[in-house]
């Protein structure tokens, strides 16, 4: 693994480079908001949950922030131009040139925000009698996915009685 070092004020890691069991590497993620809160693709969309979004004045808050209003602008141009992700790419592994790079699956990670505007950098439990609800399962999550799993495995087996 490859990882820039991120800003402390972000929870998102910046574009980084994973290999995978099969020996396949991928180089992402970008952080972009997505416009339903199942759109797996960059033309999917909910109008709905969309608007919901968008109309939350707590996003609206975070948007007035002129470093989020640059990220959020960094992060879509990384999404829809191809150059500007391999350019992001390159300032780990020089070398990497577009064509190198192929569009592969998206994830969806939700990202909490508060109604003042600032993203929530925990994650955020809820626990029910025979559940635990994880709200905000912050970046990184697949390399801490394992170790992160056994937290709420664990969690869950402190409420099972036998």
């Amino acid at each position: 693994m490859i990882y820039p070092t991120s800003n402390p004020e972000l929870p998102f890691l910046g574009v980084h480079y994973t290999r995978r069991t099969d020996g396949k590497v991928i180089v992402g993620p970008n952080a972009v908001l997505a416009f339903g809160r199942e759109a797996y693709d960059n033309t999917d969309s909910n109008p709905r949950e969309l608007w919901e979004t968008l109309t939350y004045v707590g996003f609206r808050r975070l948007l007035a922030s002129p470093l989020m209003l640059s990220v959020a602008w960094a992060e879509l141009n990384k999404s829809y131009r191809k150059e500007k992700f391999a350019s992001a790419s390159q300032k780990l592994v020089p070398d990497v040139r577009a064509e190198d790079l192929r569009k592969s699956y998206a994830g969806i990670r939700a990202q909490l925000v508060s109604e003042d505007g600032d993203l929530v950098k925990e994650p955020l439990f809820v626990e029910r009698d025979d559940a635990v609800h994880v709200l905000n399962a912050v970046s990184p999550g697949l390399t801490s996915s394992l170790p992160f799993g056994e937290h709420i495995a664990e969690r869950l087996a402190a409420k099972v009685t036998i």
